[in-house]
């Protein structure tokens, strides 16, 4: 598991590197998270898929993960935004339409009209 890689930060000092790891990093204000996210993007995406799937995670763990994930990587998330809209967990379906609407948002309502369906109530 990778999730010991450490990441360099900075703060708004200057050149001040502290090393945090993923699960560190949800716990940052979501603008703190984001930003320090996309400077290690590719390093960070597969673990942040890697938490927002794994089962024995929170609930907000995987929510966090996820959203930062498709924060991440914008439309280059389809194929994880696909598996996330086929989960069997209505937060993780949930988590897909917000990230959808925010980063494919031509797609959106085409996709959210395919789940007017869905058996959870939040996600109709």
């Amino acid at each position: 598991m990778i999730m010991s890689m450490l990441f360099a930060t900075f703060t708004a000092h200057g050149a001040v590197p502290q090393s945090i790891s993923t699960l560190e990093l949800l716990s940052l204000p979501e603008s703190n998270r984001l930003e320090i996210a996309k400077k290690n993007s590719d390093e960070i995406y597969p673990q942040l898929i890697e938490l927002a799937f794994n089962e024995d995670r929170s609930v907000p763990t995987r929510w966090k993960a996820f959203l930062l994930a498709t924060a991440v990587k914008g439309e280059g998330a389809k194929a994880d935004l696909e598996r996330a809209f086929n989960h069997p967990k209505w937060f993780m379906r949930s988590a897909a339409l917000i990230a959808t609407k925010q980063y494919l948002p031509k797609q959106a309502q085409a996709i959210a009209l395919h789940h007017l369906n869905d058996k959870a109530l939040v996600i109709r």
